[in-house]
């Protein structure tokens, strides 16, 4: 099971971030705003280091925030065991027909 600040990551990433799983770059990255996301993408590099041991990479692009994290082993475990494709599509069918 996902411990709590995997679970925020992992709000993090289906909220504002992509995955890219494609040969030969595997990363995940997660935008923000540049004025009003600083303090939270501090904490986030911080939970991808404590959670993951991974470095984060945060940095301005394009008019934005940006964090992003190169790791194979790390995006197939995001993809196959803690958000599968499956689960997500499922979830949010379910969401909206609840709206419907």
């Amino acid at each position: 099971m996902a411990s709590n600040g995997e679970l925020e990551l992992i709000g993090a990433i289906i909220g504002d971030g992509h995955i890219h799983k494609k040969h030969p770059k595997y990363y995940f990255g997660i935008t923000g705003n540049t004025k009003t996301d600083c303090l939270y993408f501090t904490k986030l590099a911080s939970l991808i280091g404590q959670e993951w041991n991974k470095k984060a990479r945060v940095f301005e692009s394009g008019g934005g925030l940006r964090i992003r994290v190169y790791s194979r082993a790390l995006v197939e475990k995001l993809t196959t065991e803690l958000c599968p494709p499956i689960f997500l599509r499922k979830l949010f069918q379910n969401f909206f027909l609840l709206f419907w």
